[in-house]
């Protein structure tokens, strides 16, 4: 490769004059030329740098993009890569420096852009329009050319330090440099300010942009020179971790909380910063955070992933967390809190996991792919700098363990902010139920009845945000978008069933070993009692006017859909299909979920797009229930009913050869066919009814035996569905030792 690397530099270097110019003269750059067909080779990647193959595959449109014509805008990263408004004021959009800078100064065998001048005067002009558009302030703008942006300020602090230190790796453009250093003194002094309105304020609406501000002033403070700047943010930190969190554990993203921001960058920026300050301040922020999702993000039984309490967020949806996660996951440094926190390995891709899919990346054929369009992310390459700590799959194994919800079958954990939100999850032995009352932070956020999962069956019932389409709630049936969830919730919380009218402090919620609550929309058409059952889940609605009901299922396609009333009718999943009933029985595995309303119903499953997973696995459905102005409904689990046979064999004598006498009895209520199996013979009794014992005698044709099983398989039909179970009987040697 090196002999190639220098025949490629080599063109570079010819293909087209590069001028000396800068980001103060001006004039045409050359063009960095594009990889040649079949680059790059995914064999020469180490494992941990597989992650930056997409970026070295768009790194020539990414520098040619530079404007080197326009001098109003020399320097500005045209065609869309990263951010938008893609306008030459948004100085987000030029982030990409450091992906320039970072592909320039470091040399591997699979790059050979490493030392090249072409791109050495592109990200110099690059860097020139991102130094231009910083304000007299210390600040840059994002939205508008006026504007005094805190997240294009806090992200410029961290992407300008990290391509100084590249540019200083390699000894280049010291004049740059300089420029670079000033800027960061100045943008670190605006940032620090705490009288700036614009970063410090309580609560901290978006702490994700002020983690980041502060992971570039502590990756900046051994090249500022100024020893007051590690006081002032040791200060600021202190307030991040004062005003940003919640009491109730969550980083505040538009004043709410958003699994996707806090996961996804929030909790990858403290990484790095705990990384690169060891401050136990931010290491105790992140254990508050994971000890709070470990309520919201609930576990799929059969390893799947996660699916993520996504109604309740107030920024973006992430629904599910997929268990084994590839390099294109931004997040992957939060493996480096596995470390520090064990509890964040249950979040994160197992080390042996990991390595598999990188050997299959790496054994790939297929051409390595550029990020999509818009999603060229210099946050990818700057955390790809950070070591990896993935847990091993037992680390992992045994963080999952410790979840809430699978350590204890009955809990209620109830927590409030003082901005009036209202977090509330319940489990009883046949489920764990999640549900957000009060206020909501943003319209984003869907109020009332989250999810439902079952320990063996898993998530069955899931409210997303954003779009009542996938609410559990109540709406007009006329207006759908009346539903009840999509407003905030007033919620009074009882000693059991509503009903009984037995209320309760907030202060008493935890403590309630059977928990009901009453809510109301806020103009006071809509009254809904949840009353938390050990057993069951009951629901009552009370509305003014004629009200559908919606229930959000999350369903496999080889779940057994069953409309219940006089006639028993067979649904599928994927099919939209309607039919008057009095329930309707979801069967997966060996659990039945079974909703049952007080009336005969016209109910409807109506199946959605949004699917769950990498595997696509789980679709969402909704079902729908026009009633009227009053509906009570119930929704309980069962273990689907198992075969129970009782098996016994006796040896004896016949004409001088031992015959095993092998008998079974049905202890079903319903006919079940009977086999049963030894090393010497088999027999089928076929329809044998119930309370019947039938039997056989299997001539071994020997004068003794050893020790053995005889094997008794059951066969039966149960709802519908042919169930089998198998019983072992043993014997001893025969005749007995004397």
């Amino acid at each position: 490769m090196a002999t190639g690397a220098a025949v490629f530099t080599l063109a570079l270097n010819t293909a087209r004059p590069a001028l000396a110019a800068t980001s103060e003269t001006g004039g045409p750059l050359a063009d960095v030329i594009p990889l040649p067909p079949g680059a790059p080779d995914r064999s020469l990647f180490a494992a941990a740098e597989q992650r930056l193959a997409p970026y070295l595959a768009v790194l020539a449109p990414l520098a040619n993009g530079v404007e080197d014509e326009d001098p109003n805008t020399y320097g500005f990263m045209r065609g869309g890569f990263w951010r938008s408004p893609a306008e030459p004021f948004n100085a987000r959009v030029q982030e990409n420096v450091f992906t320039l800078s970072w592909f320039h100064a470091n040399a591997r065998s699979w790059n050979p852009y490493t030392g090249d001048p072409a791109l050495l005067a592109r990200l110099d002009a690059a860097i020139g329009h991102y130094l231009k558009l910083q304000k007299p302030e210390g600040c840059w703008p994002e939205y508008s050319a006026g504007e005094l942006s805190r997240p294009a300020t806090g992200f410029a602090l961290g992407f300008l330090t990290v391509t100084l230190v590249e540019l200083q790796r390699t000894g280049t453009l010291p004049e740059t440099q300089s420029k670079i250093i000033a800027a960061l003194r100045k943008a670190a002094d605006w940032f620090l300010d705490p009288a700036n309105p614009r970063v410090w304020s309580n609560p901290i609406p978006y702490t994700n942009q002020v983690a980041g501000g502060l992971l570039g002033i502590a990756e900046a403070l051994p090249l500022l020179g100024d020893p007051t700047l590690a006081t002032r943010l040791n200060e600021r930190i202190d307030v991040l971790a004062r005003d940003g969190l919640s009491p109730v554990g969550y980083f505040y993203e538009q004043n709410g909380n958003d699994l996707g921001y806090s996961l996804g960058v929030m909790t990858p920026d403290l990484a790095a910063l705990y990384e690169t300050t060891g401050s136990p301040v931010v290491k105790q922020m992140q254990e508050t955070y994971y000890e709070w999702i470990r309520y919201n993000f609930v576990r799929e039984p059969d390893g799947a992933g996660w699916f993520c309490n996504v109604a309740t967020s107030s920024r973006t949806s992430l629904y599910i967390l997929d268990d084994v996660k590839d390099d294109s996951y931004k997040a992957d440094i939060n493996s480096l809190w596995t470390s520090s926190i064990p509890a964040s390995a249950a979040f994160t891709t197992a080390q042996e996991d990991k390595a598999a899919l990188r050997a299959e990346w790496a054994a790939s054929t297929e051409p390595v792919p550029q990020p999509p369009a818009g999603q060229v992310d210099p946050q990818v390459v700057r955390l790809s700098t950070y070591p990896e700590r993935f847990p091993t799959r037992a680390d992992k194994d045994a963080a999952i363990s410790t979840m809430p919800y699978l350590t204890s079958d009955s809990l209620v954990e109830f927590r409030t902010d003082p901005r009036g939100q209202q977090f509330l999850f319940v489990r009883k032995p046949p489920y764990y139920f999640g549900g957000l009352f009060g206020v909501r932070a943003t319209s984003r956020v869907q109020s009332g009845l989250s999810f439902l999962w079952h320990p063996d069956a898993g998530m069955l019932l899931y409210s997303t945000n954003n779009s009542v389409e996938g609410c559990w709630g109540t709406h007009r049936s006329d207006r759908f978008t009346s539903i009840d969830s999509n407003g905030n919730l007033s919620a009074r919380y009882f000693r059991g069933d509503p009903a009984q009218n037995d209320e309760l402090a907030l202060d008493e919620v935890s403590s309630a070993e059977h928990l009901g609550i009453r809510y109301t929309t806020p103009d006071g058409r809509l009254t809904k009692d949840v009353d938390l059952r050990a057993d069951a889940l009951r629901v009552k609605v009370t509305a003014l006017q004629h009200s559908t009901e919606r229930m959000p299922l999350v369903l496999r396609g080889d779940d057994r859909l069953t409309l219940l009333g006089p006639v028993e009718t067979e649904w599928t999943p994927g099919v939209d299909v309607a039919g008057e009933g009095t329930g309707l029985r979801v069967r997966r595995g060996r659990t039945d979920m079974v909703i049952e309303w007080n009336a005969t119903l016209t109910a409807r499953v109506v199946p959605k797009t949004q699917t769950y997973f990498k595997d696509a696995s789980r679709r969402q459905h909704m079902l729908l229930l026009p009633f009227g102005t009053e509906l009570e409904y119930t929704v309980r689990f069962a273990d689907v009913a198992a075969l129970d046979v009782t098996a016994a064999v006796t040896p004896r004598t016949r004409g001088g050869k031992v015959h095993l006498s092998v008998a079974a009895t049905n202890d079903n209520t319903f006919p079940v066919d009977v086999a049963i199996a030894t090393a010497y013979g088999d027999k089928t009794f076929r329809n044998v009814v119930p309370g019947k014992t039938v039997s056989a005698s299997i001539n071994t044709r020997l004068t003794s035996v050893p020790a053995g099983v005889a094997t008794i398989t059951a066969t039966g039909v149960v709802h519908g569905e042919t169930v089998t179970a198998t019983r072992s009987a043993d014997y001893g040697a025969f005749p007995a030792a004397p």
